[in-house]
């Protein structure tokens, strides 16, 4: 019993809500200009404690998540800065998916998409979120659980264009979503994790609506193991982090995907027109050279853009 209260006392004084300096931070975000966007990187470090353990945090769409912002410097310190992260994209989740609906997240990370997904679908809805780094994982499962989501179901499997078995590496620096299946570059192997097609893990009847595939490098592989759903009716929205950055796994860059997914002959492309990071109106991608040096990309059928116009994102 006194155990039991040590740790809701722990819980309570882990707890923090950055209220209006996330608002004021996420606000002056949006503006894209180049000044105030210099400024916008600033004000963290202005209006925030600069962090010194883990922590039970607000978020900027209203649900709390466990962060670490000491240990990792990508996704969670981003969450702890702004209360969010990639702050773009899920705009368009939230604008794109349906109650009811299925979301899949490949590369899940410690789960600010699965979550906010599992919000919009409802409980009549349903979230895969696939993540092989198991300390990710550790942490996106606490996250599920903190925001009681019964409508979520958390993968150790990654996901590839055929069945088999991977070594995972540790991201360069303290970034957890740095972790990878490339090998190449890494120091540290996290763990051995079973690959699998995602084509062999959903029937043909089960929906799925929308794919965020954000897998460093591994793009390619993932979608050409999602073959099955190319031959659906309505083939599922995507949103694929494109890259040149690095090679993917054929060190080929970013335009083989591109090239991949135009040959199913049923998507066209769009991006951010200020980036995943800001909340901003959708711009065509006509030709490989509008593809972006590093951000996502929003594949969509003909209904889909349909829908993204409706709901003013066009």
């Amino acid at each position: 019993m006194v155990a039991y209260f040590r740790a809701q006392m722990e819980e309570r004084e882990a707890f923090f809500d950055p209220g209006w300096r996330h608002r004021l931070i996420s606000w002056v975000r949006d503006i894209d200009v180049v000044g105030v966007r210099f400024l916008s990187g600033l004000l963290p470090h202005l209006l925030l404690p600069a962090p010194k353990r883990p922590m039970r945090i607000r978020t900027l769409h209203g649900f709390d998540l466990w962060i670490d912002p000491v240990a990792d410097r990508g996704v969670e310190r981003s969450i702890y800065g702004t209360g969010t992260y990639e702050k773009g994209t899920l705009h368009f989740m939230q604008h794109m998916l349906l109650g009811g609906g299925t979301f899949v997240d490949i590369g899940a990370n410690i789960g600010l998409m699965t979550v906010l997904a599992a919000h919009v679908v409802g409980p009549e809805g349903r979230v895969v979120a696939f993540e092989p780094n198991p300390s990710a994982r550790a942490i996106l499962s606490r996250n599920v659980e903190l925001n009681g989501l019964g409508n979520v179901e958390v993968s150790a499997h990654a996901i590839g264009a055929e069945a088999t078995r991977a070594r995972i590496y540790e991201g360069v620096g303290s970034n957890r979503g740095r972790a990878t299946l490339m090998g190449a570059g890494a120091d540290t192997t996290v763990a051995e994790v079973e690959v699998i097609r995602m084509s062999d893990y959903f029937n043909a009847t089960e929906r799925v609506d929308m794919v965020k595939i954000d897998i460093e490098g591994f793009e390619l592989d993932a979608l050409k193991g999602m073959d099955a759903l190319w031959k659906r009716v309505s083939p599922p929205m995507l949103i694929v982090e494109f890259s040149g950055m690095r090679r993917n796994s054929h060190a080929e860059g970013v335009d083989p995907i591109h090239r991949y997914l135009s040959g199913l002959g049923v998507y066209r492309f769009f991006k951010g027109r200020a980036g995943k990071e800001r909340v901003s109106r959708l711009v065509a991608i006509e030709s490989p050279v509008d593809l972006p040096a590093h951000d996502n990309v929003y594949c969509l059928t003909a209904e889909h853009v349909a829908q993204a116009r409706k709901a003013g994102l066009l």
